[in-house]
């Protein structure tokens, strides 16, 4: 059996891997970082310091980062697919 750690860790790779996706994501969205926290609810000032690696942002951070970037992809298609159909 899989331990929530070892779960975690092979989704997301280490910590320091992991920001630097998050961050990835956000440029290659064009979404900026008070959106992600926003969509997480968490804040702002805690983002900043996690993506910029001033803090790391334990399990539980890093699941709500990651649902909200879920989130931002999904918001971004449908924006993408709406200015596609006009």
């Amino acid at each position: 059996m899989t331990t929530l750690y070892e779960t975690i860790h092979q989704r997301y790779g280490n910590v320091d891997a992991f920001i630097e996706r998050v961050n990835q994501t956000l440029r290659d969205l064009k979404v900026p970082k008070l959106a992600l926290a926003k969509a997480a609810g968490v804040d702002p000032r805690e983002v900043y310091r996690w993506l910029n690696r001033r803090r790391s942002p334990g399990l539980e951070n890093m699941l709500l980062l990651d649902e909200a970037l879920e989130l931002l992809k999904a918001q971004v298609a449908r924006k993408q697919q709406g200015e596609l159909d006009l």
